[in-house]
């Protein structure tokens, strides 16, 4: 059981890294500077404190805050 964690958790990287990289070059299309990625976290268990995060990060010159829940 606790590899599957890791596995989820690396996963959930992997989602959140591809999300970034796709964002930054709709932001770049569109001509804007900021924008927002929302990942929802869908894992049976946990407990809200865990799967809700903030954060802001900076992809390419752009600003973008993530939202996880």
């Amino acid at each position: 059981m606790r590899g599957l964690g890791r596995d989820r958790r690396s996963a959930a990287g992997l989602r959140r890294s591809e999300g970034l990289k796709q964002l930054a070059g709709y932001l770049s299309t569109v001509g804007v500077n900021a924008g927002w990625l929302l990942i929802f976290d869908q894992r049976p268990g946990g407990s809200w404190e865990e799967r809700l995060t903030v954060e802001e990060v900076d992809t390419g010159g752009r600003r973008v805050r993530v939202r996880g829940m």
